[in-house]
């Protein structure tokens, strides 16, 4: 309805050029007009994003319930010892307390079938062979900090998620 009374307005303007009265209704008529645009521009933009974050947000709460239920899978806590297996002999003690070396460390990696998986970050062993020289150092620390404690740290059992925020088309 404001466009048309702008347009009409417009149309009289056209038909009487001098006429300051209908100059300043024009002007009037202008200023409501673009002020309901930027509303209704307004309101669009928000419908928009209102359907782009129920759009995205589907996702997000089946890969985040997913996420739960693998992490009580696969969650190794601590190590427990049965106490109905055989018993260890005082000889073996030492053996057995003894720090755990970079090179069995390596042994048993490389021991490992090149396209297995053995964890939940779906990394095969292959890419642990791959850039061992790079990771060596922190994955041997990993494996040495855990045999030390008896547990393990919860990051080395987390995913992280970037959500990346997407660029809204207007």
């Amino acid at each position: 309805m404001a466009q048309q009374a702008l347009k009409d307005c417009q149309v009289q303007i056209r038909l009487n050029p001098l006429d300051s009265h209908v100059l300043t209704k024009e002007k009037t008529l202008l200023e409501h007009y673009l002020k309901l645009k930027g509303i209704e521009r307004s309101s669009l933009l928000q419908r928009a994003k209102l359907q782009a974050i129920h759009y995205n947000d589907a996702p997000t709460r089946y890969f985040f319930s997913r996420i739960a239920a693998r992490k009580h899978q696969s969650l190794i806590g601590k190590i427990q010892i049965d106490m109905d297996s055989p018993k260890v002999d005082e000889t073996d003690w030492p053996a057995l307390c003894r720090p755990v070396e970079e090179g069995e460390i390596r042994k048993a990696l490389f021991s490992i079938d090149s396209n297995k998986s053995p964890g939940q970050d779906e990394f095969s062993s292959h890419f642990f062979k791959h850039s061992w020289e790079i990771i060596k150092r922190d994955f041997c620390s990993a494996i040495q900090d855990f045999f030390k404690k008896g547990s393990m740290h919860k990051q080395a059992n987390t995913t992280l998620l970037a959500l990346i925020p997407k660029k809204a088309v207007v």
